[in-house]
């Protein structure tokens, strides 16, 4: 089962790796054609290859704890939640603001990437006690470790907001990394979840606000 799985995520890897190309009669028509930067690829290899040392790096994790404030994970989680995401954004694309409008966007995407990988791997979450194990294609939100939804909306959005306001990247993206290290301590990811989620809102959102059509 294991290495059906590796399988799933290395054909993914590589199909976002490519151009995708949309060919007319006389001309191709591309509909995008960003690929993986070097930063999002070495975080898809290391999200895979961090896998089989899960359960040890989890286990380091929660024994030297970074964030000790209950009340600190909570907040982030929240933060974090693609539904306090959504809204915030959506707000913002209803009061005419373009940066809305393209957080809306990414979130979607990176949504959907997200939980196709979520529904073929069904990774067990830490909370469950059987280890980093997959199960296969499944719905069961207990089986939906990886990769993490919070930590990936959560980069979709830092990097969005980073492209229109690249003074502050620094402060967004480290509250995305905040986010990604409080669900672990909320014994919802482990750590290659955290570390995949990260390049792959990184890059769904990249796809967002390289988009075009080229006629």
């Amino acid at each position: 089962m294991r290495r059906f799985i590796m399988t799933i995520l290395i054909v993914c890897l590589l199909v976002t790796s490519s151009k995708f190309v949309w060919a007319s009669s006389n001309e191709s028509k591309i509909l995008f054609s960003v690929r993986p930067t070097a930063l999002e690829t070495a975080g898809f290899v290391t999200g895979l290859a961090v896998i089989p040392f899960d359960q040890e790096i989890f286990d380091f994790l929660n024994e030297y704890p970074l964030i000790n404030s209950e009340i600190v994970i909570d907040s982030l989680n929240m933060l974090g939640d693609v539904r306090f995401q959504s809204v915030a954004s959506l707000l913002l694309a209803l009061s005419g603001n373009e940066v809305g409008e393209e957080l809306l966007y990414a979130i979607g995407l990176t949504g959907l990437n997200t939980f196709v990988l979520k529904t073929l791997t069904g990774m067990a979450r830490p909370k469950m006690g059987e280890g980093p194990i997959f199960t296969g294609i499944g719905f069961d939100d207990d089986y939906f470790a990886f990769p993490s939804g919070h930590t990936s909306s959560s980069f979709a959005v830092a990097t969005v907001l980073a492209e229109y306001y690249p003074e502050y990247s620094w402060l967004f993206y480290s509250a995305a990394s905040l986010i990604g290290l409080a669900r672990i301590y909320s014994d919802e990811h482990w750590p290659s979840n955290v570390i995949f989620g990260a390049a792959l809102g990184h890059f769904s959102a990249r796809l967002i606000l390289n988009y075009e059509f080229r006629f």
